[in-house]
């Protein structure tokens, strides 16, 4: 069963497919303009934060690499900051599309099919349901985060914030979900987070929705957390 979408103006190829995405060092597709962020892992192609709320955010992170400054995570590090990576990808709006995401696509190989815009109009039964909007999320993150290639053995952390979050994890039990299923600008915010190899190797054994090691527990509970309190209502810049 095919279900047809409503596409407003964040129809564009990266909200469909990593692979359109722009690279974390092409800064104006990115739209950080700002000289003094040029060293920041930020990009927000669809203008989803101001620039006052970027330099926030780099702000806190200069602030935790001070800190941190001589925790090395790999070996032989060099350069200021040798603890995790933290890179941020902003998004409106995420359209889940058959063939946009793949497990094959990564760094090295990862297809711009720009035909996929008509296709985002419709959408196959299984990517309208929770769990599959989650994978594809997931696999979206982890993408970005290879083609952005900012590690150096690992340790990168990438952070994906899309401002309306899908109808499909809205759930039925909020007063006003009918609202939110209904409106895509009365949608809320959501994160998802893909861990580099070393994260995972110092963490746990493995990466995955559904395959959440034991010790990485307590990282994808404090995204949970984050994520509900965005659902009720939490702005995201605070």
């Amino acid at each position: 069963m095919i279900f047809k979408a409503t596409l407003g103006s964040a129809q564009q190829l990266s909200s469909i497919t990593p692979c359109a995405y722009p690279n974390v060092h092409d800064r104006a597709h990115c739209g950080i303009l700002d000289p003094q962020l040029d060293h920041g892992l930020i990009c927000d192609p669809d203008n989803v934060i101001s620039m006052s709320e970027a330099h926030l955010v780099d702000t806190f992170l200069q602030r935790v690499y001070n800190e941190r400054k001589h925790k090395c995570i790999c070996n032989k590090s060099k350069g200021l900051n040798c603890w995790y990576k933290f890179g941020f990808a902003f998004l409106r709006e995420i359209f889940p599309v058959d063939g946009a995401v793949s497990d094959l696509y990564g760094r090295d190989h990862c297809p711009m099919n720009r035909s996929l815009v008509q296709l985002a109009q419709y959408q196959p039964e299984h990517l309208t349901k929770a769990d599959s909007i989650y994978e594809y999320a997931h696999n979206f993150a982890r993408i970005v985060r290879e083609r952005w290639d900012f590690s150096s053995c690992g340790e990168d952390i990438l952070i994906l914030v899309v401002l309306q979050r899908p109808a499909q994890l809205v759930p039925d039990s909020l007063p006003d979900s009918s609202q939110h299923q209904g409106a895509s600008s009365n949608r809320l915010p959501v994160i998802f987070v893909s861990y580099g190899s070393q994260v995972v190797e110092r963490f746990g054994s493995a990466e995955g929705f559904h395959a959440m090691p034991y010790s990485l527990e307590p990282l994808q509970r404090i995204v949970d957390e984050e994520n509900e309190r965005l659902q009720n209502g939490y702005p995201l810049q605070r």
